[in-house]
């Protein structure tokens, strides 16, 4: 289970590797780290699996945690983990995070799934207590992973539906 509880401190402005990182910006990073954990939360009750991807996890590595000039996180499911998450997300998570799904949600249409705290920037005295001092939406992206079929049709099927989607957004 991940748990992130910083003190005041941690959002002192820094510069690391050359880029100034604001206080601002550290409280975003730690509202992302806020709902990373409640996601985890989710993921570690019914064993679902996630694993950090792109930026987010050549921060982990290179920086020992937030890349100072990137602004999300990523992290990616294989599909059958992700639908089980979708099933029980939206019940246990935090009343005011929204899921976003092009499964779920008519209105959007990214093919990445997406957790935000709340649908709006907000500057009320107790969401600023709850989210480090930040009134931004923050959340992070969900990729999906497939696995390769060993079925030759199966794997047809799915990597021409790759190209679809890799054309539809490229």
């Amino acid at each position: 289970m991940i748990v992130f509880s910083p003190d005041e401190k941690y959002y002192t402005p820094e510069i690391r590797g050359g880029f100034r990182i604001a206080e601002m910006t550290k409280r975003y990073m730690a509202v992302q780290l806020k709902v990373l954990s409640e996601i985890d939360s989710v993921c570690e009750a019914h064993g679902i699996r996630w694993f950090a991807e792109f930026g987010t996890l050549l921060g982990a590595v290179r920086h020992h945690g937030f890349i100072p000039w990137d602004d999300d996180m990523d992290i990616a499911m294989f599909r059958d983990d992700y639908k089980t998450f979708l099933k029980y997300a939206v019940e246990e998570l935090p009343s005011t995070y929204r899921v976003f799904d092009v499964h779920s949600n008519s209105e959007y249409d990214d093919p990445i799934g997406r957790v935000v705290n709340n649908g709006r920037i907000q500057f009320d005295p107790a969401y600023l207590a709850e989210f480090c001092g930040c009134p931004y939406t923050a959340g992070i992206d969900i990729f999906l992973l497939d696995g390769i079929y060993d079925d030759p049709v199966a794997e047809k099927d799915r990597c021409d539906r790759a190209k679809l989607i890799n054309e539809a957004y490229g």
